[in-house]
């Protein structure tokens, strides 16, 4: 898998899930400097979409990279009030 989305991402670095699911797979294999690099890509091609800023939150809480979990969540909340009402816990 992670061999298609390095590929899918060579040929157009600035889809954003891709970015974001490769950075998810080189997260999972220790890679982390690489999955940074992905996750800022991933981050300049979607600064005012609050679904992905949340959706980003969570995996990033589900590694326990709660700093950077609330910087994706609070930007959520900036870019659209809804999410105010929900936790990122729940």
């Amino acid at each position: 898998a992670v061999a298609v989305w390095r590929d899918v991402v060579r040929r157009n670095r600035n889809l954003a899930l891709a970015n974001a699911l490769l950075a998810g797979a080189e997260r999972s294999l220790g890679q982390s400097e690489a999955a940074e690099a992905h996750e800022i890509q991933a981050d300049q091609d979607t600064p005012d979409m609050a679904l992905y800023h949340w959706v980003m939150g969570l995996r990033l809480q589900n590694l326990g990279m709660n700093g950077d979990a609330q910087k994706h969540f609070q930007r959520a909340r900036q870019l659209d009030p809804s999410f105010r009402g929900r936790s990122e816990t729940e």
